[in-house]
């Protein structure tokens, strides 16, 4: 179980990533919102005067780092379940400052927030089965 769970949070991860990576570019090449047709107006009262941070930490975090984590999961790290609760919780923390600043607007919003939950639940998974070191049966 635990080995499968590791495999679901690395597709998971890549998933994310998969996401992210071209989003963020996007974000940081046009920093208006043009590419991806958002409007700036949306980030009025917020701390940002335009895409271009968000793009960065979208293409940063959610994406390379993501995607160095999913490696990780796939060569079944021994902290795994970290990467999982930390890279959940990151993207919870994401969707719910995004949907405060700008409202909830996109259907992928709700979908991301989900999928930041499985994350987290999956690295619980992977932790509860033993991935501190300890002799498990993996087949449980």
């Amino acid at each position: 179980m635990r080995k499968v769970s590791r495999l679901i949070l690395g597709i998971v991860m890549v998933f994310v990533s998969i996401a992210a990576l071209p989003a963020g570019l996007l974000f940081m090449a046009r920093p208006d919102g043009s590419a991806v047709k958002v409007s700036i107006m949306l980030l009025e009262g917020s701390p940002f005067r335009d895409y271009f941070i968000p793009g960065l930490f979208l293409f940063v975090v959610l994406g390379v780092f993501n995607l160095a984590a999913s490696f990780l999961a796939f060569m079944d790290f021994r902290y795994t379940w970290i990467l999982g609760i930390g890279f959940g919780t990151i993207m919870i923390t994401w969707i719910m400052i995004q949907i405060w600043i700008i409202g909830l607007i996109f259907f992928l919003q709700p979908v991301f927030l989900i999928v930041g939950i499985i994350e987290v639940i999956l690295g619980g998974i992977i932790f509860k089965k033993g991935s501190t070191g300890e002799k498990i049966n993996d087949n449980s």
